[in-house]
């Protein structure tokens, strides 16, 4: 459901602006999903970030239209400064990451169920087979998650990360809470391409076949299966539906 900004939302916004422009993961953003034009631009986020702080802490909730000016005026100077291609696409990616409430549980449950697909099938949870016509599509996107690239990654972002806080440490975190996030966003990515790679390979039936499956092998894991909306994320690129409304960037004059 579309809603309006919030003073949450815009927090979030430049919780995202604070990931990318963390010195020590600099080497490591292309594997978050971050464009190589935006990663070289972290100067300029910096400093919309610490505007857009500066305003929101003179505004309310009931101020969604200033606080959806605040991230518009952002993402028109990222995209001069960059390119509207770009601008979209680094908006798209903090609305998956840090806006929507919908996605990162959706791309979480995801993840299990495809990892579970190439697990044996004697364990503690049920291993259900997907549908035969579907079988080498679910290998592939099981394949995409499973990657030992992807922990490779891990534990770069572990070994770079700085030492934990002490509050970090209260919740029993023996790294900082910002690679969490990072780790996090890290595995969505890995997901959202696994889930791509089935999008634009299955037909309607494929990917109705696809999601059924999904659903039986969530449960089976005692994982919120409604949370996948198979028909959805299968049928299009993975897009949220709670979040405020999306910015509409200029185009290049």
């Amino acid at each position: 459901m579309i809603r309006e900004w919030t003073t949450a939302d815009l927090r979030r916004w430049t919780g995202s602006l604070t990931l990318v422009t963390a010195p020590w993961l600099a080497d490591v953003l292309g594997e978050l999903g971050v464009r190589a034009g935006i990663a070289r631009r972290r100067d300029l986020l910096a400093e919309l970030r610490d505007q857009a702080d500066a305003e929101r802490a003179h505004l309310t909730d009931g101020d969604g239209a200033r606080l959806a000016a605040i991230v518009s005026a952002a993402l028109q100077r990222i995209a001069a400064q960059t390119s509207p291609d770009d601008a979209e696409a680094f908006q798209r990616w903090t609305r998956r990451h840090f806006i929507c409430r919908d996605l990162p549980p959706a791309l979480y449950t995801w993840r299990e169920v495809l990892r579970h697909a190439r697990r044996p099938g004697s364990g503690m949870y049920e291993r259900i087979e997907p549908p035969p016509a579907c079988a080498a599509l679910v290998a592939a996107a099981a394949g995409v998650v499973a990657d030992e690239h992807w922990q490779v990654v891990e534990n770069r972002i572990r070994a770079l990360a700085p030492p934990p806080t002490a509050d970090d440490e209260e919740i029993g975190l023996d790294f900082s809470s910002e690679a969490r996030t990072a780790i996090e966003t890290l595995h969505r990515e890995a997901t959202v391409t696994a889930l791509i790679r089935i999008s634009g390979t299955a037909d309607a039936e494929q990917r109705r076949a696809i999601g059924e499956w999904a659903e039986a092998q969530a449960r089976a894991l005692d994982l919120p299966a409604e949370t996948l909306e198979g028909a959805r994320l299968l049928a299009t690129y993975p897009e949220c539906v709670d979040g405020p409304p999306a910015i509409l960037i200029a185009a290049a004059p």
